[in-house]
C-alpha cells in the first residue's frame, strides 16, 4: 500500500470501530466458514421504473477487506459466497443471504449489498 492507503485505513479502522460492528458469519462458495466484524445497514429502495410504487429491501455491508477480519476482494466470489446474519437489526432470526456485488471498496474496507 501507499501512504495515503496506509493514512485511509488507519483513519477508517477508527470510524469502524466506533460504529459498532455487530459479528457475522461469512459463507465463502469454496472453503471454511468464519466470523467477521460488520457494519450492516438494511435499506429499503423505490424500484424505479416500476408502474406502481414499489419498494425493495436490501441489505448493506461495510467489513474489513482482508480475509483475516474480513473479507478480502480477492477471494470474494458475488453471487456464489453468502453471509448469515439476522433478518433485522436486533432480531433473532437468523437468515443466509447472498452476496451480490461489490458496491465500492478501497484498502481498508468493502462496501456490498446483499439480497
Amino acid at each position: 500500500m501507499n501512504s495515503f492507503d496506509d493514512i485511509l485505513v488507519e483513519n477508517t479502522e477508527i470510524l469502524f470501530d466506533a460504529l459498532t460492528p455487530s459479528t457475522i458469519t461469512y459463507l465463502p462458495k469454496e472453503g471454511d466458514s468464519r466470523s467477521i466484524e460488520a457494519l450492516t445497514f438494511y435499506v429499503n429502495e423505490d424500484v424505479e421504473g416500476a408502474p406502481i410504487r414499489s419498494r425493495i429491501s436490501t441489505i448493506k455491508l461495510v467489513v474489513r477487506n482482508n480475509s483475516d477480519t474480513g473479507i478480502s476482494s480477492n477471494e470474494i466470489d458475488t453471487g456464489g459466497d453468502k453471509i448469515e446474519l439476522p433478518v433485522r437489526k436486533g432480531d433473532s432470526e437468523i437468515k443466509e443471504y447472498r452476496i451480490m456485488k461489490i458496491l465500492s471498496q478501497n484498502a481498508g474496507f468493502l462496501r456490498l449489498e446483499l439480497k
